[in-house]
């Protein structure tokens, strides 16, 4: 089965339009065929992506007029549209085309890079009572001087919960998502056996970051999951389907 040749075929398939048989060989060589398996990742994101932007009902009702314009034209061949109007519709009338093409570009300008830069940065307050190794912590981070924040850290052998949090956001400015991942499981841990539990939604949301950093995507999509199914989730309102689709283009891509 020849990719190139299928991809109308698989639009079927996605849209649950094919017979048993059909349905049932398509699949099989989806298992048996790794690029081809790839591909219909590409299509699912690409539609996606367009239902997102608003897109689709626009590419059905081009398609339902491509088509009623193949009806109704007359048999004496008279022109009913102008040419420009009859080559636009003809281009949009294939919605596979369509996909190929958003997936090409979805998956080429989405990068780890990029989509890091979409989360919010951690702004941590200055509290009056603080102990020193604290308020040291946050000064310095505060200062975006993530290299001292370690540095202070790192001499510290009985780091605070909160000290191990402000140590995790560093690691994360510094793009050191498996370092910034180690410091959030570890406080998840602490949480579990303690009656006051700090940072849990805050954990939440960063892991996800250091999960994406580190290229651990299916761990990340976990964590987004988790919030996106939590109204009432401190960071609900911060991420959509289309940070969703990201990170499933990203682990597409690597």
């Amino acid at each position: 089965m020849k990719n190139k040749l299928d991809l109308f075929i698989l639009e079927d398939y996605l849209d649950g339009k094919l017979s048993m048989d059909q349905k049932q060989a398509i699949e099989e060589e989806i298992q048996n065929n790794q690029s081809l398996a790839e591909e219909v990742d590409a299509l699912k994101i690409s539609r996606e992506a367009i239902e997102l932007a608003g897109w689709k009902s626009t590419i059905q009702d081009v398609q339902a007029s491509y088509l009623s314009e193949r009806k109704e034209k007359p048999s004496d061949g008279t022109k009913t549209i102008s040419n420009f109007q009859q080559w636009s519709i003809r281009v949009a009338a294939s919605m596979t085309i369509l996909l190929v093409g958003l997936a090409s570009f979805l998956v080429i300008s989405t990068t780890p890079q990029g989509v890091n830069e979409d989360f919010l940065s951690y702004n941590i307050p200055v509290m009056r009572g603080e102990t020193a190794e604290i308020s040291s912590l946050k000064k310095a981070f505060n200062e975006s001087d993530f290299e001292e924040v370690i540095a202070l850290a790192k001499g510290n052998n009985d780091l605070t919960i909160e000290g191990k949090f402000i140590l995790g956001m560093a690691f994360l400015e510094l793009g050191e998502g498996k370092l910034a991942v180690d410091e959030l499981r570890e406080i998840e841990t602490i949480n579990e056996s303690s009656s006051e539990k700090m940072y849990v939604e805050e954990i939440d949301y960063y892991l996800m970051q250091g999960y994406l950093l580190s290229g651990e995507y299916d761990l990340a999509q976990n964590q987004l999951e988790k919030i996106r199914s939590n109204p009432r989730h401190k960071y609900h309102q911060t991420i959509n389907r289309w940070d969703e689709l990201k990170i499933k283009i990203l682990d597409l891509k690597y």
